[in-house]
C-alpha cells in the first residue's frame, strides 16, 4: 500500500511514534526472523479517532504474507495484550531513523 492510497482524512502522527529497541511492539516482533525492523505509529482521523499502524521492513529472502501478519498478531497478544494489537500491519521498504 502506498501513502497515496491512504484515506485523505487521516493524518499520521509522529509525536506518538514508537521507534526504538524499547518499543513494546518491536520487542514482540523481534523474535521473527522475517522482520528486519518495525515502526508503529498512531494515526488519527479528522474526528481524532486513533488507530495503530505497524510497518514492517522484511528481511531479504523472506516475504510479507497474511500468515506472517497472523503470527505477529498472536505474538503481540501473547507478549503484551489483545489491546496492543495494531489495527493495520503493512510492509514498508524502509523505516525512518532519527531523533524525535
Amino acid at each position: 500500500m502506498h501513502a497515496s492510497s491512504f484515506d485523505k482524512h487521516f493524518i499520521s502522527s509522529f509525536f506518538n511514534t514508537f521507534k526504538n529497541s524499547k518499543s513494546p511492539f518491536c520487542l514482540a516482533v523481534d523474535m521473527f526472523p522475517e522482520v528486519r525492523d518495525c515502526l508503529c505509529v498512531a494515526q488519527y482521523s479528522k474526528t481524532m479517532d486513533e488507530r495503530a499502524v505497524l510497518f514492517l521492513k522484511i528481511r531479504e529472502g523472506y516475504s510479507f504474507s497474511d500468515e506472517l501478519v497472523n503470527r505477529i498478531r498472536e505474538a503481540i497478544t501473547r507478549e503484551l495484550t489483545a489491546a496492543h494489537v495494531p489495527d493495520v500491519i503493512l510492509e514498508t521498504k524502509e523505516v525512518p531513523v532519527g531523533q524525535i
